[in-house]
């Protein structure tokens, strides 16, 4: 029998994967499941053997310690996730779900297919991007190129006619845990992005998915926040409940109201939610994006009556609020009639313009990675403070359940070039690390060092003591860089060196050189595969103290953080009280625990107990860092 030839395009999304095939008689979706997607999710096998989509999920029902998701985020990070005690990278389980996605449709099609494209966010720097690049390799297959999300939208939109030369479209994709703007000017030969593509922290379909599930437990009483987690019977209602309540969100799409029926320890309940409701819960997070998109356009030096239309893709596109408050700019607004499906089929209809056999050569007219312009000054780097966005209820609860070694490089997510792309090293490097030093836990009171005066610790947790690093703890440094594409380097024979910033390990503590006045920089310490619990030392007017001398300069920007396993951070500004220091005074600063648990800290799972970011030209030393309770009610602290 004589086949087809044809092309994939395959969008290996944070939360469903999808994939399309061109061929003579057109683009269509592959058919990966009923609902045409598949789940992003992997599961270990006991043999090691890795499933992937529906499969994992129904392997992952009774063994739910081998099942994960959300590893796409963790691109680039050469930091290992840990699952039922295996190390696995993203690109092994990413090469994993792309190799069973390619293998099903050669399966259906009787053949292989003859050219592939695959897609990557716009915000990914170069680092993700060449990391996304190995992929294919990986999985054993001949990738002819990869593009970017919005190119392979509007690819799609331009297949389908009604582009045309010098038509700017504005696409807003309404990812998992963002949303992401592009400016794309179609062109004699093809789309070019215009400005700096953004990704909003907040609006994207988990934080929605959130807001259905707070309604839903305001009419309930708080019965659903009330559910244990640690449960194995409750953390299955939960993901129950996350299930109903974004069925709950797309039925509003449609309709005025929802009814929603959940079991809970108390018995089964029965409610019903309004488009109304809904909406008056997400409405701060639509208007961020709409921020977004202004900023975004601001960045291209366009006016907004320039852009041609505005496209609304990703899975929460639909909902009427956002083409609502999209409205305002007066501007034509389309949403995609399949937005989960988009990107795979402009992604197709790319690799169908290849023509048979891979093809990287740089010569060639197919499309390239495209990776976004950021400056190196201005708003990009203020917005590189904010905080990150939350984890819901059922990724925490997972995270409970499979042990992820997650150390984080980044104190926050830059915002216009993506998440931080490298994270803390595997393997050990034990050079610089005192061996004799005590083990990273909490202490008695005879083994606690020397407190402020009039203040006695009964509780303490050493980080630093008279420039010896306490055991089982490992310094790094990271810098965004020019193009805020953030890399990593470890403290190694007590040095660490990058452009931008250099660590050294000295008798008086660490000594942190900054000469990045445009961008920020970072040093840190983290436990490799454990964390302290130092709700103890939090609960009892805890502190984070430490000695810190200015040797010369000063810093425009300056944080003092705490990590309790990525994504969740927290951060103090100890700017203006660094600023005040005479050169080469040492003052001893004393943040109180609270400044940190009021603003996301978990001080039952710190791995991240001490981190300073800043920007500037500046050099500082920190010595005698320490968690000790007591401290922070000193009336030296530093008030939150």
């Amino acid at each position: 029998m004589e086949h087809m030839p044809y092309s994939l395009g395959v969008d290996l999304g944070a939360s469903f994967t999808a994939a399309a095939i061109a061929d003579d008689l057109g683009t269509h979706a592959a058919q990966l499941s009923p609902l045409l997607v598949v789940p992003s999710v992997i599961y270990v096998s006991p043999d090691g053997t890795l499933l992937t989509g529906d499969a994992a999920l129904r392997a992952g029902e009774s063994e739910p310690s081998r099942l994960v998701r959300g590893f796409k985020k963790r691109l680039g990070d050469p930091t290992p996730l840990i699952i039922a005690g295996t190390s696995y990278t993203p690109e092994q389980l990413m090469a994993a779900q792309l190799r069973d996605i390619v293998s099903e449709v050669a399966a259906q099609r009787g053949e292989a297919a003859q050219s592939i494209v695959l897609t990557y966010p716009v915000t990914w720097g170069p680092f993700r991007a060449e990391h996304f690049a190995r992929i294919a390799d990986l999985a054993g297959i001949d990738a002819s190129t990869t593009i970017t999300e919005p190119v392979a939208t509007a690819t799609h939109l331009n297949a389908k006619g009604g582009v045309n030369d010098g038509d700017v479209l504005a696409i807003v994709d309404f990812g998992t845990d963002a949303v992401t703007v592009t400016l794309l000017r179609k062109g004699a030969d093809g789309f070019s992005i215009l400005g700096t593509p953004e990704d909003a922290d907040r609006g994207g379909s988990a934080d929605f998915d959130d807001a259905m599930r707070t309604l839903c437990d305001q009419k309930l009483g708080g019965k659903i926040s009330a559910l244990d987690p640690t449960s194995p019977t409750e953390l299955a209602m939960l993901a129950a409940v996350d299930d109903v309540c974004r069925t709950a969100k797309e039925t509003l799409s449609a309709r005025n109201d929802a009814s929603i029926s959940v079991d809970l320890p108390d018995g089964a309940h029965r409610l019903t939610v309004t488009r109304e409701e809904f909406a008056r819960l997400i409405r701060p997070s639509v208007r961020l994006a709409m921020a977004a998109l202004r900023r975004t356009i601001g960045s291209a030096e366009i006016e907004e009556d320039a852009v041609t239309s505005i496209v609304l893709t990703g899975g929460a596109s639909r909902i009427p609020l956002i083409a609502e408050e999209l409205a305002e700019l007066e501007r034509p607004v389309s949403a995609i009639h399949h937005p989960k499906l988009t990107v795979a089929l402009g992604a197709a209809h790319a690799a169908r313009s290849l023509g048979p056999g891979p093809s990287s050569s740089e010569d060639d007219a197919s499309p390239r990675p495209i990776v976004s312009p950021v400056s190196a000054t201005g708003s990009s780097t203020e917005r590189s403070f904010w905080p990150p966005s939350r984890r819901t209820l059922i990724g925490a609860a997972i995270a409970g359940f499979v042990v992820l070694v997650v150390l984080a490089v980044a104190l926050i997510l830059p915002l216009v070039s993506g998440p931080p792309s490298s994270l803390a090293p595997v393997s050990p490097t034990a050079g610089e690390q005192e061996t004799e030093a005590p083990k990273a836990e909490v202490v008695s009171p005879e083994e606690a060092p020397e407190a402020a005066a009039d203040i006695v610790p009964t509780k303490v947790s050493p980080v630093v003591e008279n420039g010896t690093t306490t055991a089982g703890l490992y310094w790094y440094i990271s810098t965004a860089g020019a193009a805020n594409d953030w890399g990593v380097a470890e403290l190694h024979n007590g040095v660490a060196e990058m452009p931008g910033i250099a660590l050294a390990s000295t008798d008086s503590g660490l000594r942190a050189q900054w000469s990045t006045p445009n961008w920020l920089s970072q040093f840190y310490v983290q436990l490799r595969d454990e964390v302290l619990d130092l709700s103890e030392i939090a609960a009892e007017d805890g502190a984070l103290v430490f000695d810190l001398t200015v040797l010369s300069g000063s810093a425009s920007k300056l944080q003092v953080a705490a990590h309790c396993v990525y994504p969740c951070v927290s951060s103090v500004d100890i700017t203006e009280a660094v600023a005040a220091l005479e050169p080469n005074t040492t003052a001893h600063m004393i943040v109180p625990a609270q400044c940190f648990t009021t603003s996301g800290l978990d001080a039952t799972k710190v791995n991240t107990p001490f981190l300073l970011i800043g920007q500037g030209e500046f050099t500082v030393t920190v010595n005698n860092i320490r968690w000790e309770n007591e401290s922070g009610a000193h009336p030296d602290a530093m008030t939150c």
